[in-house]
């Protein structure tokens, strides 16, 4: 997951400083919104699918 982001980061480099501020906003918040909805106190839910598949972001 980090090789991942880590590999995304010079894509993000390139983008104006808003939308880089932008990005990390919706990063950031993804990131909170899976914490919240993936694990529960005495269990850990299974992830999605559409999420375990890996699809590509580019097409975004």
């Amino acid at each position: 997951m980090i090789d991942r982001l880590h590999d995304a980061l010079p894509y993000l480099e390139q983008l104006p400083p808003e939308a880089q501020e932008e990005a990390a906003i919706y990063i950031e918040a993804l990131a909170e919104a899976f914490e919240h909805e993936a694990f529960v106190p005495g269990r850990v839910q299974p992830v999605p699918d559409e999420m375990q598949s890996g699809k590509s972001w580019e097409k975004l």
